[in-house]
Formats: C-alpha cells, structure tokens, sequence
C-alpha cells in the first residue's frame, strides 16, 4: 500500500469534521516526512502504525473518551452548582427567619 492508498483510507474512516480531517493529514504527512528523513522507510513507518483501520480506531477511541470525559465534568460542575444554589438559598430562608 502507497503513503497516498494509506492517506485515503485514513480519511475515509476518520470520524471527525473534514477541517479536522484536513488538520489530521497534514499532520502525518508531516511525521512521515520526518520519519523518512529520519532514515525510515514508508514500509517501517507503515508497520508501526499497522492498517488504516487499526490506526484510526485508536484515534476514534481516543476522540470519543476525550468527549466522554467533557460531558462527565461539565454534568458534574453543574450538579455542583445546583447543590451550591439550594445550600444558599436555604441558608437565607435560615437567616430570614431567624
């Protein structure tokens, strides 16, 4: 398989908006690039990242953990400020009727 083959399988099976894709593939072409002078050939290179598949599925599990860990602090803080604003708002209905 060609850098170019493993580049279009790359993009075809990224789950993400098309100016992340585009973002994405600069990026390795970029590293292949860096690889290859480093005296790497694409055969090595393509061996250590395995097939498209196995290399986008990591990075679609990673990009779904990522949203996943967001949601999960963003309830979390808002939960918190309910509780903050019912502490509150008890704590005056206290002091009122004091």
């Amino acid at each position: 398989m060609t850098e170019q083959q493993f580049l279009r399988q790359i993009k075809r099976l990224l789950h993400c908006k098309a100016d992340k894709k585009r973002e994405i593939l600069r990026q390795l072409e970029s590293d292949i690039a860096s690889a290859k002078e480093g005296g790497k050939s694409w055969e090595e290179i393509r061996q250590e990242w395995g097939t498209p598949e196995q290399f986008v599925s990591e990075f679609n599990e990673d990009g779904r953990s990522i949203q996943k860990g967001k949601r999960i602090l963003i309830g979390s803080v808002a939960v918190l400020v309910l509780f903050a604003c019912v502490a509150h708002t008890r704590t005056k209905k206290t002091a009122g009727s004091s």
